[in-house]
């Protein structure tokens, strides 16, 4: 178990660049959120630096204190669920979940706000996480149920 976190970890201090603000960068890394080849498989960085050198697994989402997505400092990164990166980003107002008028959406197309009690996240296919708004949920099921009754 020790030999990758070491290799890793040397890997990684061999291209760690610190900018002003403490984040911890790869040098000549043009990707979003920086990868490394592990075991046959990639694994985003921000994810296994806090176990490489905290000993903190993280199970869920690696949010960044630092809104920094190429930034691996562990003491930057913590564990969240969808909702708490949502909701992370909606208190920094940095919220990428845009309309297509290019408008952010903080509301759905009947215009619900998205709040945590009114918002359900779902995974699909592809991995992509999409969000729901609860109250346009029940009015479909209610609709469907109404229609049903009719015919």
């Amino acid at each position: 178990m020790k030999n990758w976190i070491d290799e890793i970890k040397s890997k990684l201090e061999a291209q760690k660049v610190i900018t002003s603000k403490d984040c911890w960068q790869l040098r000549n890394n043009n990707t979003r959120y920086p990868y490394v080849w592990l075991n046959g498989q990639y694994y985003q960085i921000s994810r296994i630096t806090k176990e490489i050198y905290q000993g903190i697994k993280i199970y869920n989402h690696a949010l960044h204190k630092c809104d920094n997505e190429k930034c691996w400092n562990p003491d930057h990164i913590f564990d969240g669920m969808p909702i708490d990166n949502y909701n992370d980003a909606l208190k920094k107002n940095r919220s990428k979940l845009k309309n297509k008028g290019g408008t952010e959406k903080f509301t759905c197309i009947n215009g619900h706000k998205f709040t945590p009690e009114t918002t359900v996240f779902y995974k699909k296919k592809n991995g992509q996480i999409n969000k729901n708004c609860k109250i346009c949920i029940a009015q479909r099921n209610l609709n469907k149920r109404i229609r049903r009754v009719k015919l």
